[in-house]
């Protein structure tokens, strides 16, 4: 028994960590943004023009998440940088 909640709680901690979270984070936002499309691509009633306009909005969506997303991640190393130099002092 106790190997089991050793074992799960293993689990759940590699599960929990940052990276894990950032990249499923990563991961749902880029869904988000491809289901619409990915959808759209799967109809038989297909037009080029409309596949066009959406892969053009698709893109826009994507460069504008992406410069979000780069200042977010600066914000949050310079938070972790400036903890780990007050834990470290």
């Amino acid at each position: 028994m106790q190997t089991i909640r050793r074992r799960v709680l293993g689990y759940i901690e590699v599960l929990l960590k940052f990276e894990t979270t950032l990249t499923a984070q990563a991961y749902l936002q880029i869904f988000s943004c491809t289901t619409l499309l990915s959808k759209y691509l799967q109809t038989m009633q297909l037009d080029l023009l409309t596949v066009h306009r959406m892969v053009g909005q698709l893109v826009d969506n994507m460069q504008k998440k992406r410069v979000i997303s780069k200042f977010v991640m600066i914000q949050l190393q310079t938070l972790f940088s400036g903890l780990t130099t007050s834990l470290i002092s």
